[in-house]
Order: C-alpha cells, then structure tokens, then sequence
C-alpha cells in the first residue's frame, strides 16, 4: 500500500504547521513559576531524650515586629519578674512560636482579600493581541469563510454596585481583616501568659524537687537509725515499718517531683524552640501580688469591650451581617458594562492606520428569574450565620467577664494563704534550727530531729505551692486585661495589663 497525502483529504500542510507549533509551545508549557519547595527547619532535639537544641534553627516568617516586645509589655515582665530572664524567655517564644507567625500570616491573608474585593468596586481594563485566522481549501467555501484579521483592543469592564452587593462584600472583608488582627493579638497574649505560666510551673517544681532531696536524704537516715534502734531493741518492728513507709514515701514523692520538673522544663522548652537555657530564678522573687490592681474590681464591665477577643468577635459578627447584606442584594438585577476599543485589520502592518479603529459597547442587564431557591438558601445561610456570630459575641463577652472575676476573686484569698504559710515555715524553720542546735548538744532524739525535718519540707512545700499560685494569679489577671487601656490612680492609662 503507498500513502498518498492529496489535498482534497488530509491538510498536510496546515496540519504539519500546527505540529510544529504544538512542538514549539512544549518547552514553555512545562515551565512553572511556584518557588521550589524547601521543608521548614522544625525546632526538634537531636534525639528523643534531649531537652535543648544545640543550635536553635531560623524560624521562616519570624519579624522583628513578632517579636520584639511593646513598651507595656516590657513593663510588666520588668515587674513580674525583676531580673531579666522572664524578658528574655518571652522574647524567645514570640520568636519562635510557630502558632503566632500563623496568626501573622491569616492577618496578611485577610488583608489581601480585603484588597481582592474592593477591586471589583472599580474598573476592569485588560489589553489585548488577537489574529482570527480561517482557511478553507474548497474555494466555494472560503469565498464565504475564509479571514485573517489582527487586533489590538483595550477592554473594559464595570459593574456599577446599585443595590450595594460588591460594597456589602467588601465591608465583609473588612470585617475579617480586623477580626484576624484581633486574632493575632489574642494568640500573642495567650502565648504570653503560657510561657509566664509554664516558667513559674518550672521555678515552683525545681524548688520542690529541691525541697525533696533534703527530705529524702533524711528519710534514708531516719531508716538507717530505726535499723539501729530495732537491732539493739528500743523500737518495736511496728515502728522499724513505720519509719520505712514515711522513708518510702518521701523517696516516691522525690521521684514524682523530679519528673514534674522534667515535664515543665520540657514544655516550656517547647514554647520557646528548644533554644533556651535552663531558667536559675528562684520562686519567691516571681510574680509577687501587685496592690495597683486592687481597684480593678471598680472598673465597669464595658472595659472588657475593648479585650481581643471580644473585638475579634464582634468584627465576625460585623462581617455576617455584612454578609446578609450582599445576599438580598442577589435578589435585584445587576448591570455590566463593558467595553473595548482598538484597532482591527488584515494586514499587521496596517494594524494601527487611520482607517482601522474601531470601538464596541455591550451594556448588559441581568435579571434573576428562577434558581432554584439557591438565593433564598444563600440569604437563609447568612441570616444563621449572623445568629450564630451574635450567640458566639454574648459568649465571649460572658467568658470574658468570668475570666476577670475569677482573677481578681483569688487574689486575696491567695494573699491570706502565702501571708499564713510564710509565718507558719518561719516558726517551723526555727523550731528546726533550735532542734538541730539541741542535737548538737546531745539534748535531742536524732530520729526526731530528723522526722522534724521531713515535716518541714512537707511544709516548705506547701508555702511553695502558695507562691506558685500566687504568680498564676497574676499571670491569670495579666490575661484577663491584655489589650484593655485601664485608667491608673493619676489619670493615665495603662495598656495590656502593665500595671497588675
């Protein structure tokens, strides 16, 4: 068989024209303009069982903004914690923490889309290069069909917003933007009170483990003394048990508090990316109670307004009833307007001549007639939205005001306890020292001397717990005003809680 290609059957001509055009695109069709993907370096110890990063990895997206601390803030930590470690350890989690540069990020999200949808408010202009070229091969039929024109035009396009559908859709927008900025600044006071919260768990735990090891070393003594006490018979194997049970259980609670400590240790490295040295503070200099927030309780509610989360919450709710707005807007005809003009010709030489311009307008009116429902879904949609927008406001507002008054509730009641605890481990801590100095003089039973010591740490361990939440407190109070201005005594205002 011998192919023949004839011209009344296969455009071999014009066929291999657009072979070798579909070949010449190939190249340039594979091309992409993604950035190559390169995998986050993640904040990770070298092996399971460290609990520091020997060198801490750069955190992709971290701002100065991020992280640099504001004058208030700055403020308070000076006044939680006089020494510079809890500025130091704050600083490092704003840096590092990945749930905050989220948080930057759906603020720069919001604020592109806020920028996409105010576009649609304005003109539409595009350019654009064309040829329309038809060949056909019967002559009959390209007396009527064949062309072969070039253009230039410039179009345009606009919808003028009547019934304020692209407007309402716009303010929605808006409405996001400001929630996410809230947003960010909730997550950065959230962060904020964690690590606070986490270093004073740290602090209180390496002092009880501390306290432990003391008491440990006297249980071990207090048994090797009954031992010697039972051997030569002046204690009964009832008391031998006994003292091995209380020596027992001081062991078992030294262990536990060493593996608490190991456990706040390790969480708070994990907020601040395994890059931070071991904090040295001790507790009784942290978070002690501030009386500049004593007529805090006085304020009115209408302060709480002005928390974060309140304001991301009421944007929301802006935005959903922005949103029902743009729904009943669908309801009414909308008009489009467009538009080109430009040059038209058979020749590209010719394309810009005197005679060749040329000029189209389309106005175009759209009428809804039957969808479906699928407006009066959208419209219903929206409508819920908003409900569910307003239940989630009076909910917030509500967590809000418990927030605060759970905070300043405690205070004083933590007060009295850290007052009541500090005289009592004084009298006992001396009541120890005068034990110790009787023993000395062999005026002393050593193994009550050293039950009395095993008592004390229990003791020292309470006034411990005491402090601790006492600087929970103020953490929780820190919380609860973050981003409120508060009037202070002089007239002044305060921002983020700087004076609690």
């Amino acid at each position: 068989m011998r192919w023949s290609f004839r011209q009344d059957r296969i455009l071999w001509p014009h066929s291999v024209a657009l072979l070798l055009l579909v070949v010449a695109c190939l190249p340039f069709s594979a091309c992409s303009l993604a950035p190559a993907y390169q995998r986050p370096s993640v904040a990770m110890p070298a092996t399971l069982g460290e609990r520091v990063v020997p060198k801490a990895p750069t955190t992709t997206g971290a701002t100065p903004s991020t992280a640099a601390l504001s004058m208030e803030e700055a403020r308070f930590l000076g006044a939680f914690a006089p020494d510079a470690e809890a500025t130091r350890i704050v600083t490092t989690a704003l840096a590092a923490n990945p749930d905050l540069r989220a948080a930057a990020s759906q603020v720069a999200e919001a604020r592109a889309g806020v920028a996409g949808q105010r576009a649609a408010l304005f003109p539409q202009l595009g350019a654009t290069l064309q040829r329309d070229k038809t060949q056909m091969d019967d002559p009959t039929a390209a007396a009527m069909l064949n062309r072969d024109f070039k253009s230039a035009t410039l179009d345009g396009r606009f919808e003028p917003d009547f019934f304020g559908r692209l407007r309402s859709l716009s303010d929605a927008a808006s409405y996001d933007y400001l929630a996410s900025e809230a947003g960010q600044k909730e997550a950065r006071g959230e962060l904020i009170a964690s690590v606070l919260s986490a270093y004073v768990d740290e602090r209180a735990a390496v002092e009880v483990a501390g306290k432990l090891v003391y008491a440990d070393q006297a249980g071990e003594a207090l048994t090797g003394q009954a031992r010697k006490q039972y051997a030569v018979g002046t204690i009964s194997a009832d008391d031998l048990q006994e003292r091995i049970d209380q020596a027992s259980r001081v062991h078992a609670a030294r262990l536990d508090a060493q593996r608490r400590h190991d456990d706040a240790l390790r969480y708070l490295q994990s907020l601040t990316g395994y890059a931070l040295p071991a904090p040295v503070m001790d507790l009784d200099r942290i978070g002690r109670t501030d009386t500049a927030a004593d007529s805090l309780a006085s304020l009115p509610s209408t302060v709480l307004l002005q928390r974060p989360d309140v304001v991301r919450a009421e944007e929301r709710l802006r935005a959903a009833n922005a949103n029902i707005g743009a729904a009943r807007a669908a309801f009414f005809p909308s008009i489009q307007l467009s538009s080109s003009v430009g040059h038209v010709s058979s020749s590209l030489d010719s394309l810009f001549g005197a005679a060749t311009g040329g000029w189209t307008f389309l106005p175009q009116l759209t009428l809804p007639l039957f969808d479906g429902g699928a407006r009066r879904a959208d419209l219903d949609l929206a409508k819920a939205r908003k409900d569910t927008a307003v239940a989630d406001y009076e909910a917030t507002v509500q967590r809000a005001f418990r927030d605060v008054a759970d905070a300043l509730g405690a205070r004083d009641a933590l007060a009295a306890r850290v007052q009541s605890l500090d005289t009592a481990c004084a009298a006992d801590s001396a009541r120890l020292a005068k034990a110790y100095a009787r023993h000395r003089q062999g005026l002393e039973d050593p193994s009550q001397v050293l039950v009395h010591t095993i008592d004390t740490a229990q003791l020292q361990i309470d006034c411990l717990s005491a402090r601790r939440d006492q600087a929970l407190n103020r953490v929780a109070v820190f919380r609860a005003f973050y981003g409120v201005t508060l009037p202070d005594a002089a007239g002044a205002s305060t921002f983020h809680g700087a004076s609690l």
